[in-house]
């Protein structure tokens, strides 16, 4: 990802759903992926449940040359509570 991007991305948890089970809360972390530093308030914001089962968040590109981690967490309305990881790196 190019250092000037900043847009919206939607990371669905539909497959891991009961059928009649929506998403009712999510978070989204970002950590250096080298230090693991967490620079979450830096490259993360609006995060929120989308179309009940998607989380949406702003993405912001970090620093050049860099690897990043998202930690993508989301809660059900049964209560069960879902967490998936993304890497990506920096040009």
């Amino acid at each position: 990802m190019p250092t000037n991007e900043e847009f919206f991305r939607y990371h669905d948890f539909a497959l891991w759903l009961n059928e009649s089970e929506t998403l009712s809360s999510g978070e989204v972390k970002a950590y250096e992926k080298d230090s693991g530093i967490d620079v979450s308030s830096t490259i993360i914001s609006d995060v929120s449940v989308y179309s009940s089962t998607k989380i949406k968040y702003k993405l912001k590109a970090g620093d050049a040359e860099k690897i990043y981690i998202l930690k993508i967490r989301a809660i059900s309305s049964n209560g069960q509570k879902f967490e998936d990881w993304l890497e990506f790196a920096v040009k």
